[in-house]
């Protein structure tokens, strides 16, 4: 499996950094900061802790971010942050730098990287610039025989915007939750996202139906500034696993995102190819069965911004373990 640097494949700032998310995050309550200079820019959210870390302040979070052109860049963005973070009474800051050009020395900058990434440190990207007889021979043989096949599974495929159709996602994302045994949004979030998003058509759901039942959903969303569509969430029912639906599904949000004019797939978080025992190993499987190139991000990093409560919090995760 290939993998790419991400020096050498980001070209503008994730969809984690958008406006649409910012005002997303705004719409669930939360206080988002932004700010912008020469070669760099952030989206940052005021998180609050949880259990005793809560006493020990919070922290200003960017998601994928700050995009950077260079070393200098990313100095100056980090001094805003932190500026930033002080003046709105948190203890760290917790970044995930995005270079657009040159990666810089995260460390040097008195980074400390984190054992855990907040968000995915490696996905897989689906390259749409490509003609879809193309893609559709990067797929699995299994999946090109599904795409073929298709009309012979009596699906029905749809796409929607807003929340008038969000009820049916929001049941089968808690079923899944039951069934896995994961921890999944609650419906609000989800509907909240569609809502919000619905104007600049940023994020939409797709769903699968069989003998008119809904049986498979997928929410996605839309950046139209980088032109790449995210996999974002996806729940399904009992009956879909037989009738190959989430392949499928998502087989025609790939076709449609190419022909809407995308240029890039996300498929938004993977594991190690190399760790058969992660818990995402299973449903990174799936995702790499449609022939995208793994991705790698630089990660999660802190620094404190007030030394003595951070050193605290420090301590607390450590007995935590």
């Amino acid at each position: 499996m290939n993998t790419t640097n991400p020096s050498s494949t980001n070209t503008t700032r994730h969809f984690l950094q958008s406006s649409q998310w910012g005002a997303f995050q705004q719409a669930l309550g939360h206080q988002v900061l932004t700010d912008e200079g020469q070669g760099w820019s952030y989206l940052g959210i005021v998180e609050h802790g949880y259990g005793p870390a809560r006493y020990l302040g919070n922290r200003l979070y960017c998601p994928y971010g700050p995009s950077y052109t260079d070393n200098e860049a990313l100095a100056a963005a980090l001094a805003a942050i932190r500026a930033q973070a002080k003046k709105h009474g948190c203890s760290y800051i917790r970044v995930e730098p995005l270079p657009l050009g040159e990666r810089a020395n995260e460390t040097s900058l008195g980074l400390q990287r984190q054992s855990r990434s907040a968000q995915p440190a490696l996905t897989s990207v689906l390259d749409l610039t490509k003609s879809f007889d193309e893609l559709t021979s990067g797929f699995t043989k299994t999946n090109r025989y599904l795409w073929r096949r298709q009309a012979d599974f009596g699906l029905t495929l749809t796409q929607h915007y807003g929340t008038a159709e969000a009820a049916d996602f929001v049941d089968m994302m808690a079923e899944t939750a039951r069934q896995t045994g994961a921890l999944l949004h609650e419906g609000a979030y989800y509907q909240t996202m569609l809502d919000v998003m619905q104007k600049s058509r940023s994020a939409g759901l797709y769903y699968a139906s069989h003998d008119g039942q809904r049986i498979a959903g997928m929410l996605f969303a839309d950046d139209h500034q980088a032109k790449t569509r995210y996999y974002f969430h996806a729940g399904s029912r009992p009956a879909a696993r037989k009738l190959n639906a989430m392949a499928i599904m998502l087989m025609h949000a790939i076709h449609d995102a190419q022909t809407e004019g995308m240029t890039t797939f996300d498929f938004f978080g993977v594991s190690p190819a190399d760790q058969p025992n992660h818990r995402w190993a299973g449903f990174s499987k799936f995702k790499r069965s449609f022939g995208g190139t793994d991705r790698a991000y630089p990660g999660t990093f802190e620094q404190p911004v007030r030394r003595p409560r951070y050193a605290l919090l420090q301590a607390l995760r450590k007995l935590k373990g």
